[in-house]
């Protein structure tokens, strides 16, 4: 698995690349607002979140 543009997770981010492979593999078919919430409070990060938007666009870096 590789991503498209380096670039893209060279800065240190709310949901690093590792955030976002867990949050997929424990996607449980919620909205993406949804998805994004419950991982932040399962993880105890409930102070740290992301937009729904950034999340979608970090998840189309990837390439599986």
């Amino acid at each position: 698995m590789g991503t498209r543009d380096t670039g893209s997770w060279t800065r240190e981010r709310r949901m690093p690349l590792v955030d976002v492979l867990m949050s997929i593999l424990g996607k449980q078919g919620l909205s993406a607002t949804m998805e994004v919430r419950q991982f932040f409070q399962a993880t105890g990060k409930e102070d740290e979140t992301v937009s729904k938007q950034d999340y979608l666009r970090q998840r189309q870096h990837l390439i599986f």
